[in-house]
């Protein structure tokens, strides 16, 4: 049987390539994040992951405010500015991760018979508060983090 591009049920174009690549990054962003859950029902259309459930990113904060922590005072006085930094990079990263997954379950599940299907709202969304600010949260990570390597070289 060939795919025609066409949806039975809604009669509108469907791009699976797009709707598949965007799906597998918001998943792999949740991986490497830590946001897969332990429980098959809470996983979207039953995919069950299995490795890195506790997430890279988290796992780095945490083992790096633990190392600290354990150090002399004069030491500890030091790293309190990267303490801080890594945690507001920590929230940036969990809003945009936790944005991510909720665009993605309006795209796909709840505005799933929107004019045009899932691409014409994605499309549509483009300016939507969800997408904005989870890009806006992203963005500023990553400049966070860029602006973080470039320190030492001005200081």
């Amino acid at each position: 049987m060939v795919d025609s591009g066409v949806s039975r049920a809604s009669a509108t174009p469907v791009n699976i390539s797009l709707e598949r690549s965007l799906y597998v990054g918001i998943i792999l962003s949740g991986i490497l994040y830590g946001e897969t859950s332990h429980k098959p029902r809470d996983r979207p259309f039953g995919l069950h992951l299995t490795k890195l459930e506790a997430g890279l990113e988290m796992f780095a904060f945490f083992a790096a405010a633990y190392c600290i922590s354990h150090r002399p005072p004069d030491y500890r006085k030091r790293q309190k500015f990267y303490i801080i930094y890594g945690g507001i990079l920590l929230v940036f990263t969990t809003i945009e991760v936790t944005l991510e997954g909720l665009w993605g379950q309006y795209m796909w599940i709840d505005h799933r018979n929107y004019p045009g299907g899932p691409l014409g709202y994605f499309e549509a969304s483009q300016t939507g508060w969800c997408t904005v600010f989870g890009l806006a949260a992203g963005t500023a990570v990553n400049i966070l983090g860029d602006g973080l390597l470039v320190r030492p070289v001005y200081s």
